[in-house]
């Protein structure tokens, strides 16, 4: 399923909608002008991009024929790759990320007496205390000299398992 949702999704995003043609208006020259330069210049002409082309519009931009679609990029042809940008980045970034702050919120909430943990700052330990109202955990890191550190129940970065000793802090 995921070659062939990459598959879609690539030929979504790399379709071409046609070739968008922006002309520059040109300002129209005055009559008076026009006149006085040519007395003599034929009157049967028309000046370009009035009857050259049919159906053009004044400044060369061409009008569609009667039965055609306009051509040219509406907020319509972007509204399917942003679709696209905006589920790829709700499928890859922000449901990932609130799975795991998930997960992580459910271990903290279990961290109870005698867990093996390690904190974000790599320090091993065994949870003698929890106080859950205050967010803080006390953790007894050598059995030898029984010292012990509070910290605060977030800065629990895992469980290791609930035996008290045969880890690294039981080594003498």
């Amino acid at each position: 399923m995921g070659a062939a949702f990459y598959t879609a999704l690539m030929l979504l995003v790399s379709a071409d909608p046609g070739p968008t043609v922006v002309a520059l208006a040109e300002p129209a020259p005055e009559p008076a002008a026009n006149q006085a330069a040519a007395p003599g210049a034929d009157k049967g002409a028309e000046p370009a991009g009035e009857a050259g082309e049919e159906g053009a519009k004044p400044g060369g931009q061409k009008q569609p024929q009667q039965g055609q679609k306009p051509r040219g990029g509406g907020w319509q042809s972007l509204l399917l790759p942003m679709l696209a940008i905006g589920f790829l980045f709700y499928f890859l970034l922000i449901r990932p990320q609130r799975q795991e702050q998930r997960r992580r919120q459910e271990m903290l909430g279990g961290v109870k007496k005698n867990d093996r943990v390690v904190t974000i700052g790599g320090i091993y330990g065994v949870v003698t205390n929890v106080h859950r109202e205050a967010d803080e955990v006390t953790i007894k890191v050598d059995e030898t000299t029984n010292t012990k550190l509070r910290v605060t129940l977030g800065s629990v970065a895992r469980i290791m398992g609930d035996e008290a000793s045969g880890g690294p802090s039981s080594k003498a």
